[in-house]
């Protein structure tokens, strides 16, 4: 984890980052490490129908071992909300995170 914590601190500082970095993981009870990807920029028109929609989609809920977790409630003001979208491996969070777009152009 520290290894690519500094792999991908120094390469933002490469295209001018400064400031604080947040490099998190999960260790699963065996021993792997998911992929999770956050991004604060998904629009949605309802916080609360795409909460209903990820918990009746198996590729999201968690139910197939991928999902998405919807932090951060911003569409009062925004319009958008933060979310995670997770997996076992890169591809599998990245299909996740598809899968929530899909879900939130339909809410």
């Amino acid at each position: 984890m520290l290894e690519w914590s500094l792999k991908m601190g120094r390469s933002l500082q490469t295209t001018g980052y400064r400031g604080c970095l947040n490099c998190d993981s999960i260790l699963s009870a065996d021993g792997e490490l998911p992929t999770l990807l956050t991004r604060n920029d998904l629009h949605v028109d309802s916080f609360e129908k795409l909460a209903w929609a990820i918990g009746h989609d198996e590729h999201l809920n968690g139910n197939s071992g991928t999902g998405a977790l919807l932090l951060v409630d911003d569409v009062p003001h925004t319009g958008t909300v933060q979310y995670l979208a997770y997996g076992p491996s890169p591809s599998a969070a990245a299909y996740a995170e598809d899968r929530l777009h899909e879900t939130a152009t339909a809410c």
